[in-house]
């Protein structure tokens, strides 16, 4: 796993690519020091394979990698020496089948989904000792392309999926517009007073 989120992506320097992403991005990086400690306040059983968690702007995937890597922990803590490839394979899938992420930038998105693919397949190595097969390292990228999409959550663009993994490892795909999801909240109106 890697030992720091910020290593793999050297153009990111104090938190930020550059101004102009910052003044037409609002983007600024979360350093792995931060992630750590805001994820150490969430108890233990949030990192069970089954807990959701939703990241409305999750840049590069500090907070996606870090997340993965304590449900990594439960899923390694589960299997370690086990050997038997398909319940390693079903709890990782549904593992980050429950992490969904958006991010207005393109780049932003397409690191993420890298990152979470790498973290994933050193997963199943170090649990079994062995590379992933092909189809299912491209199942773990099918998923995270539905899973870490391109939208704006502030004006409610974009589209998530439920994905559902059954014991025979079937998978199921409902799209989710955000729009429909996280209706945009009313305009607050200000009171006027009597002059």
């Amino acid at each position: 796993m890697p030992k720091d989120i910020d290593a793999s992506f050297s153009d990111v320097r104090n938190g930020i690519r550059s101004r102009d992403r910052v003044k037409n991005l609002a983007e600024v990086f979360t350093a792995e020091r931060e992630v750590k400690a805001m994820l150490d306040l969430i108890e233990c059983p949030a990192y069970a394979i089954e807990t959701t968690y939703l990241e409305p702007a999750c840049g590069n995937g500090n907070f996606l990698v870090e997340i993965l890597a304590r449900k990594c922990m439960t899923i390694k803590s589960r299997y370690i020496g086990d050997g038997n490839a398909r319940r390693v394979q079903l709890d990782i899938l549904r593992s980050i089948a429950t992490i969904s992420a958006i991010d207005i930038s393109p780049r932003n998105v397409a690191e993420a989904r890298a990152r979470m693919l790498a973290l994933t397949e050193d997963l199943y190595r170090d649990i079994l000792s062995s590379d992933p097969p092909e189809s299912f390292s491209r199942l773990c990228a099918s998923i995270f392309d539905r899973k870490i999409v391109v939208g704006d959550f502030l004006e409610r663009v974009g589209t998530l999926h439920d994905i559902r993994i059954s014991d025979d490892l079937t998978v199921t795909c409902r799209p989710h517009h955000l729009r429909d999801l996280f209706p945009p909240a009313e305009p607050a109106r200000l009171k006027r007073g009597r002059s």
